[in-house]
């Protein structure tokens, strides 16, 4: 079964709409249950299923290693933007900190898995 990467981008997409919506649009269950819980939770998703796809196959470590930097870099245009050009939002250095432990949980998840299955896929 080949498995898609679509999943992955309408999560981005969501993901970015979510993190780009002025404070006030922001459903109020959602600011309520911690930022920097959510923050961690997204990025592990988002981190997972870009993994997914390839879940079973063996990849290079430059493949982690620019994932990685990727989501560090879209982490830090996220809080850059907040700050600078959302109402009502601020740029954290702490959600930036939480989302990349949220992709380095992801990761060691992914790479925990592979470890376990690896005779049995």
């Amino acid at each position: 079964m080949k498995r898609s990467y679509v999943p992955f981008i309408v999560w981005m997409v969501f993901m970015t709409v979510m993190l780009l919506m002025p404070s006030k649009r922001v459903p109020s269950t959602i600011a309520n249950f911690g930022d920097h819980l959510i923050h961690a939770a997204i990025m592990f998703v988002a981190t997972w299923l870009w993994y997914f796809p390839n879940l079973n196959r063996e990849l290079r470590p430059a493949h982690h290693i620019v994932l990685l930097v990727g989501f560090a870099v879209y982490s830090m245009l996220t809080e850059i933007i907040q700050e600078m050009l959302i109402p009502g939002r601020s740029g954290d250095v702490s959600d930036f900190m939480y989302d990349m432990v949220g992709v380095v949980l992801a990761m060691s998840t992914v790479f925990l898995h592979r470890k376990l299955y690896r005779n049995v896929y």
